[in-house]
């Protein structure tokens, strides 16, 4: 029994050692006081506000605070914000920018080790309202030889509502309408849009939302079809003469200068130099516009000229 014990009794002191070390380890490891001190976890928790005033809004609120929590396992494993709460009661305060406590409720059976941030800069601001004029803005032109012979819109003023700081910075409420090729009178309903100094569109509450505008498009008497006439400049080379020439378009569109007359129906191009032409050619040549006119769309027109040699008798 002795020789039994001493054989490889170094060995046998090892491993039963090990065996206790193992042992310790896993009693270690289902210890309660341990689990509850071994898991940790972060939730983001939603922050209520209570007893706002009325009269007054949150601006650039905090929606949540980060709460770093440990406990046990099946504890941790079972958390979801619901069962926290964060809140701050805002009954005692003004207009203005304030620091205020979050008050925190945790479930039972966890520590709390740290909540981000703790105290929030709350900041409430009055709701004001104010009465604007109302701008029509027209985009584009009527199509050729019309125009808005008049129009109407209503509501003429709308109301804005919201933040101080916001309403204030409204300079103009604007609708847009696009006229581009209208030849015939219409009814829109357009959206009013708050605009501020610089020009940018504001997300703020507006009343009425809409405006509804009526157009009347007439046919501008202002407008006249002028003939085309080139005029031709200098002669063609010895022995050639010009036998055809054709150009595009034939007539344009003009409109007539206010208090001004027309006294004719055709319009000249600028000289078309042909002096010692000697083969075919085009040219894109300017129209002659005059003081009581201004042509509508393009000033230029394409010449063809065609020239041929006088056969000798």
């Amino acid at each position: 029994m002795t020789l039994f014990i001493r054989k490889n009794l170094p060995l046998k002191i090892f491993c039963l050692l090990l065996s206790i070390s193992l042992w310790g380890l896993v009693k270690y490891t289902q210890s309660p006081w341990i689990l509850k001190n071994s898991y940790q976890t972060t939730l983001n928790i939603p922050v209520e506000y209570h007893n706002k005033p009325r009269e007054l809004s949150l601006v650039n609120q905090v929606t949540y605070v980060a709460v770093s929590v440990k406990g046990s396992s099946g504890i941790i494993d079972s958390l979801t914000p619901s069962r926290f709460s964060a809140s701050i009661d805002l009954k005692d305060f003004k207009e203005g920018s304030s620091w205020a406590d979050v008050d925190f409720q945790s479930p039972p059976g966890i520590t709390v080790t740290e909540i981000r941030p703790s105290r929030i800069n709350v900041s409430l601001e009055a709701k004001v309202s104010r009465i604007l004029p109302v701008e029509l803005v027209f985009e584009g032109e009527p199509g050729r030889g019309y125009e808005i012979a008049n129009y109407t819109y209503s509501p003429k003023e709308a109301e804005v509502r919201g933040l101080k700081t916001l309403v204030d910075s409204v300079s103009k409420l604007s609708a847009k309408i696009n006229v581009a090729g209208l030849v015939a009178s219409s009814r829109e309903i357009l959206p009013l849009v708050p605009v501020s100094k610089n020009n940018k569109p504001l997300d703020i509450s507006v009343l009425p939302s809409k405006i509804d505008v009526s157009l009347k498009i007439a046919s501008d008497n202002n407008y006249r079809s002028l003939s085309v006439v080139p005029v031709f400049r200098g002669m063609p080379a010895k022995d050639y003469q010009i036998v055809n020439s054709v150009w595009s378009p034939q007539s344009v569109l003009v409109k007539i200068r206010k208090n001004a007359e027309l006294k004719s129906g055709i319009i000249k191009t600028m000289p078309v130099d042909i002096n010692k032409l000697s083969s075919n050619k085009e040219f894109d040549v300017a129209l002659d516009e005059q003081a009581t006119f201004s042509v509508v769309g393009s000033n230029f027109i394409h010449v063809k000229v065609f020239v041929k040699k006088e056969v000798s008798k």
